[in-house]
């Protein structure tokens, strides 16, 4: 019985060892650049967030509540910290400033939803983690909503706001230069941030209602969608079976051809939106689905795994952890 227990004190300790004290999240692409380095994006695992702005809650509809809106609990400069390196953003103009946005059209006539963290204290945490960390972000920008015209008539993005967004995201430190015809799959890790001894920063533009003019400033930081791409859909489900299998059966179909992102996530029902707490909350289906993320891995091989893990509520480095362990199953 003492052996037993030994031993399994001993598997814990490794266990610890490999992904707890001794895993930095912070800097976990440039402490394993030696051999993630020379791998493009399409042959790497990131771990993402999903509706990564709404990790608080500042203000929204009549209907709008922590429990149906925020997605995330931790901020910004947290998640980055935790190893998150896929950022999605939905930025919206509320009461005239920029900020995130978790909003869905209810039938023709309402918008309900929640306004998040402020996209100016998103590019100052992101200058502050970029200061001292050389790690590659990758940041989309998405269903870009201005909710100040009128509930029933929330619209996309005008050009004028998009050059007001741009601009205040032109502060951003260490934007990676490319053309508008750069296409990130197929660059390494190593081009991007010049074998881990720099930062780099890129943003994606794309909207779900209309074009976006990104102009002069396409390929010095910001680019169009398809230069990254990722292959996203969701599994619309609240339960964590029918979100697995949905998962799982798109990876194995489009992982081989796409940039994959996987969708860990769990999405309310309407009566789970509308009686929250009561019922299921977003952070209580993201502690389900989240408890089996490990169960990812058996999933996992050279031919068929994800690019990005996005993820409900990241509050621990267990994103990180399965992201390089998918990079350690992966053979090149």
């Amino acid at each position: 019985m003492f052996k037993v227990r030994t031993s399994l004190r001993y598997l814990c300790l490794i266990h610890a060892l490999s992904f707890g004290s001794a895993l930095d999240a912070a800097n976990w692409m440039r402490d394993n650049i030696a051999w993630l380095g020379y791998r493009t994006l399409k042959q790497l695992c990131v771990p993402g967030t999903h509706n990564s702005g709404m990790n608080r809650f500042s203000g929204g509809t009549s209907f709008a509540k922590p429990c149906n809106t925020l997605n995330q609990s931790q901020s910004i400069l947290k998640q980055l910290e935790l190893g998150v390196r896929y950022l999605d953003i939905r930025p919206v103009i509320a009461d005239g400033r920029l900020l995130t946005g978790h909003y869905t059209k209810i039938a023709s006539f309402s918008w309900q939803g929640g306004n998040g963290q402020s996209m100016d204290s998103i590019v100052d945490e992101i200058n502050s983690f970029t200061r001292s960390h050389n790690e590659l972000i990758m940041i989309s920008l998405s269903h870009a909503l201005n909710t100040d015209v009128g509930n029933r008539y929330y619209r996309a993005f005008i050009k004028e706001e998009w050059d007001r967004l741009f601009r205040l995201l032109d502060r951003t430190k260490f934007l990676i230069n490319g053309t508008s015809f750069t296409f990130f799959p197929w660059m390494t890790l190593s081009d991007l941030t010049k074998n881990g001894t720099t930062a780099a920063v890129l943003y994606t533009v794309d909207s779900l209602f209309t074009s976006v003019f990104v102009g002069k400033r396409v390929g010095y930081g910001f680019f169009y969608r398809n230069s990254l791409g990722p292959f996203n859909r969701f599994s619309d489900s609240n339960i964590f079976s029918t979100m697995f299998d949905d998962q799982i059966k798109k990876m194995r179909i489009w992982s081989k051809s796409a940039y994959f992102l996987l969708s860990w996530t769990l999405t309310q029902s309407p009566l789970d939106a509308t009686l929250c707490p009561l019922r299921n909350s977003l952070h209580q289906l993201a502690l389900e689905a989240n408890k089996f993320l490990r169960n990812l891995l058996k999933e996992t091989t050279s031919s068929a795994f994800p690019n990005i893990i996005s993820l409900d509520f990241v509050e621990t480095p267990l994103v990180t952890e399965v992201a390089i362990e998918v990079n350690r199953k992966v053979k090149y």
